[in-house]
């Protein structure tokens, strides 16, 4: 759909963010890890690198689905379209299946790729926990040892 929706209507930009984050990864020498969250309202990918791991963290309330079903409620009723999600707090996220020690990790905003924090963690017995104190749509996140 690139050539027929991306193109011509120029939605290029969008993908910036993206750009830049997987700018320096080479996705051939990615492999699955595992990664979840304990919140049914909120969605994680990973995939373990040479030397860490990137992940996609999301809020569901942040859908196409739901956009769109509140643009044609707002032409319906005459109201201004706004599409605000409601934030998830404190949402935990396991990654598992990384090698034991210090990594620092860069969390972005996936739409501009500008960064929102960095940070210092430790996996443990394979194991790193992450707390995401707000998820207001999506974030994305850089692990290197």
């Amino acid at each position: 759909w690139w050539d027929t929706l991306v193109e011509p209507a120029n939605l290029w930009p969008h993908y910036q963010g993206f750009a830049q984050f997987l700018q320096g990864i080479d996705l051939a020498k990615t492999s699955p890890v595992s990664a979840t969250v304990d919140s049914p309202f909120a969605t994680v990918l990973a995939r373990k690198t040479p030397d860490g791991a990137i992940l996609w963290v999301r809020n569901n309330g942040y859908s196409q689905t739901l956009a769109q079903s509140r643009f044609l409620i707002s032409r319906s009723t005459g109201e201004t379209f706004a599409f605000v999600v409601p934030p998830l707090k404190n949402v935990n996220l396991i990654l598992t299946g990384l090698p034991d020690g210090s990594y620092r990790i860069w969390w972005i905003e996936t739409l501009t790729g500008n960064p929102i924090s960095a940070d210092t963690v430790e996996v443990i017995q394979g194991r790193l926990l992450l707390t995401i104190p707000i998820l207001q749509q999506d974030w994305a996140a850089k692990l290197t040892r």
